[in-house]
């Protein structure tokens, strides 16, 4: 089985080839190996040191179908997240997302003890990267990250984003080029993922 980190070697090697092609309303985008590689590392680095994304958290992506809906998930595969898309079963009732679930409902688990422990001594609840900030799915995340889906786009274009929103096409941009945790993805539900695409034959 290919996990994240194993994607990620091989963009790596790719090098300039190309290796994601996509075809949508703002025409054709192509990332070569290296660039694919680079978002990953990226993402990974911001969600593992910015948000403080830990082992096995729910990581969902309130986000339509496209490139960075795929970079994300598998930056999110790569630090350890267990990832769910939009369109997803209902949401679970705890932090951590059950296979299919999304942000869990109804949890305001915050950061705010001394020791890093979710307040209240709930599970930390999920974080949500989203093109809708303001949308009924924010309110049930620990951390909403707004992702603008404009293909040149270095920052949020849409209207004024909500106090405590992340900016996260901004703020990945600091992160390091190069992944520098190689053994976070160990605790991501990739293998979900693996057995639910489809195969050749089929």
């Amino acid at each position: 089985m290919r996990d994240a980190l194993s994607v990620y070697r091989s963009l790596v090697a790719r090098g300039a080839a190309p290796a994601l092609t996509w075809y949508g309303g703002d025409g054709r985008i192509e990332l070569s190996g290296r660039v694919a590689a680079n978002h990953l590392a990226k993402i990974c680095g911001y969600l593992l040191d910015e948000i403080w994304l830990t082992p096995g958290q729910a990581l969902h992506l309130d986000l339509p179908a496209h490139w960075k809906q795929v970079l994300w998930g598998l930056g999110g595969l790569l630090a350890g997240a267990t990832v769910t898309c939009r369109g997803d079963a209902a949401p679970s009732a705890s932090g951590y997302a059950t296979e299919g679930a999304g942000c869990a409902s109804g949890i305001d688990a915050r950061r705010g003890s001394a020791d890093g422990d979710s307040a209240g001594g709930q599970a930390p609840a999920c974080v949500l990267v989203t093109d809708g900030p303001d949308s009924r799915a924010a309110q049930a995340a620990q951390d909403v990250l707004a992702l603008d889906l404009g293909p040149l786009a270095m920052a949020w274009s849409g209207p004024a984003l909500p106090a405590g929103v992340h900016d996260a096409a901004a703020e990945v941009m600091g992160s390091p080029d190069d992944l520098a945790d190689e053994t976070a993805h160990e605790a991501s539900n990739a293998a979900r993922w693996q057995a639910s695409a489809p195969r050749a034959g089929r």
